[in-house]
């Protein structure tokens, strides 16, 4: 869920699917083509939403839905357990198994 409380992503097998929440259903709004997504964030101010798709990280504009950028990874959506964004939304962090830790910085997307 947004931090606004206004917007909600789902997973499905073919699609990850954005909705407005209204009073008293979903209302679908647009979809991004990556299947079978596991981990998703909106970050900390809600101007950015992320995604794995097997080995990349995905960052998009929450409210255009439009791609930002592209992060490719070493290990697999499998071995990630969590994304979270910093206070600021400086920074993403992803943690995963066998002690893996990756820091990357927001805009230059660099790793840290």
């Amino acid at each position: 869920i947004h931090p606004s409380g206004y917007y909600m992503t789902a997973s499905f097998i073919d699609k990850i699917r954005f909705y407005h929440i209204l009073h008293d259903e979903f209302k679908h709004y647009k979809n991004i083509d990556i299947r079978s997504c596991k981990h998703m964030k909106f970050s900390t101010g809600g101007h950015l939403f992320v995604c794995m798709e097997q080995s990349k990280l995905h960052i998009y504009n929450s409210y255009t839905i439009e791609r930002v950028h592209s992060i490719d990874l070493n290990v697999t959506d499998k071995q990630i357990k969590s994304i979270a964004f910093s206070d600021k939304d400086l920074s993403i962090a992803l943690a995963g198994l066998g002690g893996y830790c990756s820091r990357w910085s927001i805009p230059s997307y660099e790793c840290i």
